[in-house]
């Protein structure tokens, strides 16, 4: 052996004793959270990310719960082909609270909403396109790509008003506005979120608190204090995302498809409906409550406002959220659909009443 190449088999085995060393320590004093923070999403050039195809894995978000997705990324339990003329379609867009983290598929509103639905009108499917962390805008792009390709009847845009105002702040926005129109930011994933997106890498962070550590304090933290120092700025939020709203009903109806909006509230809304003495609700989800409130009343799209369902006392209020957290559990998850099904019902009398 010569002693170029035995100076680096000892750099070698001395990184790798340095770095079993590092993943111990952090495991003893900083463990991670990989069943939350275990890569989930893939990079897309126009919608910014999805999550994995074909994903089957046990997660953590307050409970323990099973994700499943299938080769299109959609959380299902099998394939769902563009096309199904036996069916009637509804898609659902939104973000994690539709999506479901922190609860089992068919406890979320879309599986409830389908059962509900299929005992009247028979061969309905709900589609569940909710993607954790997109906004508006990507959720608007999302059914131009995907969602309309389902043979769509009814798209249900559903609201999460915790976040969703602050969505369309965040560093990877799809959207300015040019006046009044949407202009469409061209994307690029950059280096990093390629090489996070490799076998090795995916296969690494799912089992090494070292390497999720590291990601957070050199790519994470960062991109959130740029997020926070965007909102405190007092970025005109609310202008964007309404433009980005009604360009999506506007795309809907193109479609042939009927629109719907679902406005569900956040954890502080409940609160202040019920009167109970918490934090008074974010201004950004009052705004974008009552400004999509006028926009369904001023442009006859139907809107589904969950709150007064939430504001009911006869479920316990912690009963209605993840523990810690402010998504809502199975019990919220089943308000949310009993508040869908009566309006579904009726657009879809009117659906299939002209297309028999």
């Amino acid at each position: 052996m010569t002693t170029l190449t035995f100076r680096a088999a000892i750099a070698g085995l001395s990184l790798v004793l340095g770095l079993g060393a590092a993943e111990t320590l952090v495991r003893l004093f900083m463990p991670q959270d990989v069943r939350l923070l275990a890569p989930w999403y893939e990079s897309h050039p126009v919608y910014r990310f999805r999550h994995y195809p074909n994903l089957d894995d046990e997660r953590m978000w307050g409970n323990r719960y099973r994700v499943r997705t299938n080769s299109h990324g959609v959380r299902a339990d099998h394939e769902e082909p563009y096309e199904s003329p036996a069916e009637t379609r509804i898609v659902v867009h939104g973000d994690s609270l539709t999506f479901g983290v922190g609860v089992e598929h068919e406890e979320t509103f879309v599986q409830r909403t389908q059962r509900s639905l299929t005992l009247r009108f028979g061969a309905v499917d709900v589609l569940n396109l909710g993607v954790s962390a997109h906004g508006p805008d990507q959720e608007y792009l999302l059914f131009l790509e995907e969602g309309r390709k389902y043979s769509t009847r009814i798209c249900a845009i559903a609201v999460w008003l915790d976040n969703d105002l602050d969505a369309v702040a965040a560093t990877h926005v799809a959207f300015r506005l040019d006046g009044d129109r949407l202009a469409f930011i061209p994307y690029e994933p950059p280096l990093y979120k390629k090489m996070a997106e490799t076998a090795p890498y995916r296969w690494l962070a799912s089992r090494s608190h070292l390497l999720l550590l590291a990601r957070f304090n050199l790519f994470d933290a960062p991109i959130l204090a740029r997020e926070i120092a965007v909102r405190e700025a007092g970025s005109p939020s609310l202008p964007l995302a309404m433009a980005i709203y009604r360009d999506f009903v506007t795309a809907v109806r193109n479609e042939g498809a009927v629109p719907l909006i679902v406005l569900m509230p956040s954890r502080e809304q409940i609160a202040e409906r019920r009167a109970l003495h918490t934090e008074p609700p974010f201004a950004s989800s009052v705004m974008l409550r009552e400004a999509l409130l006028r926009f369904c009343a001023a442009s006859a799209v139907t809107c589904v406002d969950t709150l007064d369902r939430f504001a009911q006392p006869d479920l316990p209020f912690d009963s209605l959220f993840i523990p810690g957290d402010g998504h809502f559990s199975a019990v919220g998850h089943r308000v949310i659909a009993d508040a869908l099904v009566d309006p579904l019902e009726h657009v879809l009398d009117a659906v299939m009443g002209a297309h028999p």
